[in-house]
């Protein structure tokens, strides 16, 4: 059985395919890219309202600090 977990899936899919369709929604298309820049943007909003999340939270990866910038998973390695 893969171990990979979505979170590892969808990180792939933001390095490997930045300006491809991630997502639709009633005509509106977001690429990996900006589905990961808005994921990123909510996970700022909720780490800043109600302060760090609590371990094993989904917006840092398991057994792992939270990054340096204090955002999300992806804010690391997220292109700006």
């Amino acid at each position: 059985m893969n171990d990979r977990t979505l979170y590892d899936w969808f990180a792939s899919s933001v390095d490997r395919y930045p300006e491809e369709p991630a997502l639709e929604v009633k005509g509106q298309t977001l690429t990996y890219r900006q589905l990961d820049e808005r994921s990123c943007a909510v996970a700022a909003a909720l780490v800043e309202a109600h302060g760090k999340p609590p371990p094993g939270s989904p917006c840092w990866p398991r057994a792992a600090s939270p990054p340096s910038r204090a955002i999300s998973p992806r804010s690391a390695s997220a292109p700006r």
